[in-house]
Parts: structure tokens; sequence; C-alpha cells
């Protein structure tokens, strides 16, 4: 009844459990001695779809409200990932809402590789689809005076907002190309333009294994404050739980590749079949991109400053004077994993080259946040020890053996089908030196013998 007194009919949905269902419910049931209410170890909490029929009974399914304690061994393990996934989402907004001064935060992952497709293609080119690489970069940092038009200080803070895009036709979606995006991101857009670089750097990221949560990935984080390493600027890097990274930078690219897909089959539009490689679609995103939309709706309006964009070359070849050079993804030493890689959520730098300290929960709480700083970070004083566990030392160790074999052996592959083999008699191209203003390419002709992996050998 409602407050007139008149009858309010609900539906309520039951499903029926099929085969598969029945299944899954069996294989659950021997692997954790398991079932809703009809195992006796049974400490469900809540409502649960249960089989209230009798043996030699058809099967009637209906909700059924449990009082057990909750501490279920079938559920716990979703328990625990739903508490993480809770977790980490707070500590990354509390990372972004209390952000020192001098520090910045990076958001990042690769969207899915923007097709550039044709209008009105011949049948062919729709299986030889070419792609783009789009990199998204989230930057949250102080504003600066002599950029931002105001001063962020500690009693007034005002933090800025920015997109920073790499695009490529370099598809190899690896840490060094991570690496890559750090190093690029401080070098131009902080110090670049005037503005002081960062004092640490707090990254956020999804777990995947070949870009941000592998050993390679950990020794680029452990050596960042090194000056070779990423201009001697310190870093953390978090991961969010599994299956549950989507955010604001999947957001920032898909706007790109849905800007740049309508342009290229509008035909009165100026970029009309037009975007046909990366630097196509970045000199479409500068010349549409740059600036946020304006609007006159307070929940339309963009809530970030501005756009950057950057064309990475796909290889040393298509390299000019004056731009970016390629991403090497050869310049890299192998290590072994480190043990419970997928249980980290946290990893820093710690003392030594090498040396890195790792947590499986994030912590961003007053204290944590203030020991961040420090080269070794004090973890005794955590507010929420509870239920963070605290820091602690993992040595990098060079890969050795077998496994040093393999990484060699990929890398040499991988460098094979790059490279150029040249033989006595062969004439080439070139590119000039970019300090030659006279030349832009000279050419050359093999007299003598060729090296092949550091090895002189007689030519073919």
């Amino acid at each position: 009844m409602d407050e007139d007194g008149k009858e309010i009919r609900r539906l309520q949905f039951v499903q029926n459990e099929d085969e598969a269902g029945r299944l899954d419910r069996q294989v659950a049931g021997a692997v954790a001695g398991h079932e809703p209410e009809a195992s006796p170890n049974c400490q469900c909490k809540g409502n649960f779809l249960v089989n209230s029929a009798t043996a030699g009974q058809p099967e009637a399914w209906a909700w059924k409200k449990l009082e057990g304690c909750g501490d279920c061994a079938f559920l716990r393990p979703y328990a625990y990932h739903t508490f993480m996934v809770l977790h980490q989402q707070r500590q990354f907004q509390t990372c972004v809402r209390d952000l020192p001064l001098g520090h910045a935060v990076f958001l990042f992952d690769f969207s899915e590789n923007h097709s550039l497709n044709i209008p009105r293609e011949v049948q062919s080119l729709h299986w030889v689809v070419k792609q783009a690489t789009i990199l998204v970069c989230v930057v949250w940092r102080h504003a600066c005076m002599a950029v931002d038009g105001v001063e962020s200080t500690a009693e007034n803070p005002v933090l800025v907002k920015d997109y920073v895009y790499l695009l490529s036709d370099d598809r190899k979606h690896d840490h060094r190309f991570i690496q890559y995006m750090r190093e690029l991101i401080i070098r131009d857009y902080f110090i670049g333009r005037g503005i002081a670089k960062p004092l640490f750097i707090h990254e956020w990221a999804d777990g995947c294994a070949g870009q941000n949560k592998c050993a390679a990935g950990f020794a680029d984080v452990a050596n960042s404050k090194y000056e070779w390493s990423l201009l001697g600027v310190p870093c953390q890097r978090n991961f969010f739980e599994t299956a549950h990274a989507k955010g604001e930078q999947d957001g920032a690219g898909a706007h790109v590749k849905h800007a740049a897909a309508v342009a290229v089959i509008s035909e009165g539009d100026k970029w009309y079949a037009r975007i046909n490689c990366a630097a196509d679609l970045h000199a479409f995103c500068c010349e549409r991109l740059s600036r946020r939309a304006d609007s006159s709706y307070a929940k339309a309006r963009a809530s970030f400053n501005q756009r950057f964009f950057y064309l990475v070359p796909e290889d040393a070849l298509h390299e000019e004077a004056g731009g970016l050079h390629a991403v090497d993804h050869n310049a890299s030493a192998a290590y072994q994993a480190v043990d419970g890689t997928q249980r980290l959520h946290s990893v820093r730098g710690g003392e030594g080259e090498g040396k890195l300290m790792v947590r499986e929960r994030t912590c961003y709480c007053v204290n944590c946040y203030a020991e961040c700083v420090r080269s070794i970070p004090d973890s005794e004083g955590c507010l929420e020890t509870s239920h963070v566990d605290a820091w602690r030392d993992v040595e990098l160790r060079p890969a050795t053996g077998a496994a040093a074999v393999r990484i060699r052996g990929m890398v040499e592959e991988y460098a094979a089908g790059v490279s150029v083999a040249v033989r006595r008699g062969s004439i080439m191209a070139v590119k000039k030196d970019p300090t030659d203003a006279s030349h832009a390419y000279y050419l050359v002709k093999a007299l003598s013998i060729w090296c092949h992996g550091g090895r002189r050998e007689d030519p073919p």
C-alpha cells in the first residue's frame, strides 16, 4: 500500500536455473564445499537464489534471505576483490584531492588503436586498415603564475588538469613507451613550458603485464630518481584493481577517436578522407581539439584545462630535425619476475639502484603522503594499518641463464626484423646530421666489410 492506501504491485523476476547454472553450482560445491543454505558450513548473509523444493520434487527457485555471519569461504575472494576496488578508488581520489605542492599525478593508459579508415574505400583496403597508437595521460599539477596566471599555494591550492596525448604509427605498446611518455612530459610539458620540474610523481595505471606491472617496468620506477633515468624525478606507481581501471583517460582517448572518425567521413569537412597516418591525426587534433569546447550547460562543461598532442616517430628512419625521437624498444635490461606481482598495488624506488619497495595495498593517509618524498618511507605511523600492509624491500635481480638467453633472443629477433643488411657495392641514402643545412641526404657506397651484432664479418 502507498500513502493513499492504494495497492502497489511489484514484479519480481526469478530466473530458473538452466543446465549450465546447475553444473556451475555443483562445481562450486565440490571445490569450495559450499552451496547457499544447503551446505552445512554455509555462512552466507543476504539474499540468495535457492532451491526450496524437497528431494524428488520439481525445482522451485526463489529468493531467500540468509542470516549467516557473512564469513563464507566461497564468497571471501569476491569480497576481497570488491574491497580492493573501492579501496584503490578511494586512494586515487585522495591522492588527487590532497596533492602536495610540487607534486604531480599521472593517470595513463593506451587507448585501443585508432583505425585510419578511408570513406568509400575499395574492398581490398577493408582488410588492411592502418592503425595509429594513442597513449593518453591525464596530468594533475599545481597552477603556475607564468603559465596559468595564478599561483597555487598551500593556503589556496589551485589544481590544473591537462590531457597529454602521444600519437604514433609505432604500435608496440610496452614499458619503454611508458618510460618515453614520462620523460617527454617532464622535459616538454613541464620544463619546456617554464613550469618547475615536479618533486615527485604519483602514477596510476592498470595492471597490464606488458606495459606497467612487469619487472622491467618496476626497474623504470626504481631508477626514476636518478638523472639518467627519469631526469631525477622519483615516482610511485599505483595500480587499480583488476578489471576496474576504466576512467577518465579512456574517455579522453575515445573523444579524440570519435572526432577523427566523424571528420574523415564528413564530405563537407576539410579533413574528409585526409587522416591516413599518425601525422595526419596529429595535425587534425592540434587544429580542432587543443582547446576544450565551451558549453552553456554546467553539467556539460569540461573539467580539464587543455589538450597537448605529441607526434612520436614510428622508428629512427622517420625522425625529423627538430622533432621528437622514436621510442627505443631495445634499450632495456632483462630482470627476473618479482614474486607475487599480481598482488602488488604500489611500487616505488628503494635505497640504491635496482632496489624496489612494494605494497599490496595503496595508502595515501596523512602520514603515508608525507612520507612518500623520503627515500625510505616509514610505515609505522600509517593511519590505516588495520587493512594496509607496510612497505617491504624487493631487489630486482637481472635475468640469468636460460631466462636471459630467451629474453636476449627475443630482442635480437626483433632487431633483426627492423635492421638493414648491407653488402659490398650497395648504394644507400643516409639521412643528414641535423646541424648540416647544406644537404638533405648523402649517397653512400659500401666498399668494405660490414658489421652485424658488433662482429666484423665478410660480406655475403
